[in-house]
């Protein structure tokens, strides 16, 4: 019993100590409260917020400005802008915004809409949107008259973008400050530094901001000096995405369109192969323009790239037909002509000048395969000296005659004489060659051009 009386009496002086210290303090927040409103009504009595509060009008205002960027949101390349996230970190002193804080217990700062106080209006003069910073924001106020103000705004602003290394591309944008609403002798804005906010910064997922920098750059208008500085934001495009998707195809799809020339001309995938190049080429052509500014200012590398490759992978169309013509020719080549083709194997390297039959079973595959719509074709031989002659082959009851006139080849170490036929195949497949290595020349050639002149140009 005693126990229990014990407990519950010290139960009750507990219970007392913490409601009379919960009182002492409802006391103390009531009184520092009261001392709130109390200040406020006398800072602002009698206080114009439009003038500046100076108590002699040859005092200058000085306003210190820290920029502090807190994320990078767009760059829009169809229509150049830059859109940031900013604070203005800005100080200066108010003659009128002073107090004693022994007359307020001890309340040595205040918090005070920045609708009720003079603030300085910083101006971006190249934005495209509302330039008016921290609506609804509040300003510190300190007992000596120290005003602290951070407005955080969205800005939009014009940048002059080259896209000439693009996706490897740099940027340098810019937004100009400055301070029209009134000279240097009135107002006098400094900005100390400009910098990446590194506690609150937003990395953005397609650029990465380098460095930020900021110049003076004082105007004078109707003989009066005011305040302006530059910004400047050094912008460095995250090129991974771009390059998967947009480099690596359209260079894989280079080096495959000369291998056209390679095909066989019997398959008949030829044709169907340049066009889907051809096809390729202009869809990625026509997804690089919406994702490029439409200007004539800078002209992407890439763009001339993917535009010199449509124009090539066209021009591939009109040999590929031209060869196909060539290839399924009947007529007689002349001369010239079978000299021009023996010229052209021999520059390409070729073993021997021209396809070789042994006897006139194989004389009669030959025609065979050329499909003649007469009973007699006409075509040219090479003679042991090098020098073309005409020769006429005719089929007479399913054996070849051959044309007295024309010349063999000497056998060589026992071997069955031969006898030399070229054709228009010949020429076909002799032009086939020299295309695929001409092409694949100039496309290698092109392309390292590329890659080396955006490497050097980041």
């Amino acid at each position: 019993m005693t126990w229990w009386r014990f407990c519950s009496a010290s139960s009750d002086s507990v219970s007392g100590v913490n409601s009379s210290s919960q009182e002492a303090l409802h006391q103390r927040f009531d009184v520092r409260a009261s001392e709130y409103y109390r200040l406020e009504d006398l800072l602002l009595k009698d206080y114009n917020h439009h003038l500046r509060p100076v108590r002699s009008y040859r005092t200058a205002t000085n306003v210190s400005l820290d920029i502090k960027v807190i994320a990078i949101e767009e760059v829009n390349e169809a229509y150049r802008t830059l859109r940031h996230s900013s604070y203005f970190h800005m100080t200066w002193f108010d003659e009128f915004l002073t107090w004693d804080p022994a007359d307020f217990d001890g309340l040595d700062i205040i918090g005070l809409s920045e609708d009720l106080i003079w603030t300085p209006n910083p101006y971006v003069s190249n934005s495209l949107s509302d330039t008016k910073h921290g609506a609804g924001s509040f300003a510190r106020v300190l007992y000596d008259g120290k005003i602290i103000w951070e407005p955080v705004s969205v800005k939009e602003t014009l940048c002059s973008l080259d896209i000439t290394f693009y996706p490897f591309d740099t940027q340098k944008c810019d937004m100009v400050i400055n301070m029209w609403t009134a000279p240097e002798l009135e107002v006098y804005l400094n900005v100390l530094s400009a910098r990446v906010d590194s506690d609150f910064f937003v990395e953005n997922s397609e650029w990465q901001i380098t460095d930020v920098t900021v110049e003076p750059k004082p105007s004078v208008y109707y003989g009066k000096r005011y305040s302006q500085f530059v910004v400047f934001f050094h912008l460095k495009r995250r090129r991974l995405f771009h390059t998967l998707t947009l480099v690596v195809p359209n260079v894989l799809l280079a080096l495959l369109a000369g291998f056209v020339f390679l095909l066989p001309q019997e398959c008949g995938e030829k044709m169907s192969f340049s066009m889907s190049l051809l096809l390729a080429f202009a869809v990625n052509l026509s997804v690089l323009v919406t994702a490029m500014p439409r200007s004539s200012l800078q002209v992407s590398l890439l763009m001339i790239y993917l535009t010199s490759l449509s124009v090539t992978t066209a021009l591939f169309v009109v040999i590929t037909v031209c060869l196909l013509r060539l290839y399924h020719e009947v007529g007689v080549m002349g001369p010239k002509v079978t000299a021009f083709t023996i010229w052209l194997r021999r520059l390409c390297g070729a073993s021997r000048p021209v396809d070789v039959t042994i006897d006139t079973d194989d004389a009669q595959n030959h025609n065979d395969d050329h499909k003649l719509r007469h009973d007699c074709q006409t075509s040219s031989i090479l003679s042991p000296n090098g020098s073309p002659n005409v020769n006429v082959s005719c089929v007479n009851n399913g054996k070849s005659q051959t044309n007295p006139h024309m010349l063999k080849d000497k056998p060589l170490n026992g071997e069955p004489e031969q006898k030399a036929f070229i054709t228009w195949k010949d020429l076909a497949i002799t032009l086939d060659y020299i295309c695929f290595r001409v092409f694949v020349f100039v496309i290698v050639g092109m392309t390292s051009a590329l890659v080396v002149a955006l490497f050097n140009g980041q």
